[in-house]
């Protein structure tokens, strides 16, 4: 038998955890949609590309790590073959996993 409120609280704690390959990212929705409360690992593995945070520009190369903060607006554009992964999640989550503090 599961324990209905550790489901409600996993579910709740996932909701806060994002993984994708860049190849299935959206430039045209990633603003708004996983900026705001999101801190975001942007990991290139091939390729390259431009990558926006706010107002500077870094280039997105092959084995560089990008973190950026939450409430920052960034975007990836000028891609050439560009390959990675997006990790994202929040606050909550952060905490959760490192500090135990479901809140």
């Amino acid at each position: 038998m599961t324990d209905n409120k550790f489901d409600k609280e996993l579910e709740k704690l996932l909701k806060g955890f994002i993984m994708m390959d860049l190849k299935d990212l959206d430039p045209a929705k990633i603003e708004g949609t996983i900026q705001g409360k999101w801190n975001s690992i942007v990991y290139i593995t091939g390729g390259n590309g431009v990558i926006q945070i706010d107002f500077d520009e870094f280039s997105a190369l092959e084995n560089k790590i990008f973190f950026i903060e939450k409430y920052k607006v960034w975007n990836i554009n000028k891609t050439n073959n560009l390959k990675g992964y997006l990790v994202q999640f929040t606050d909550i989550f952060y905490n959760h996993i490192y500090t135990g503090n479901p809140n």
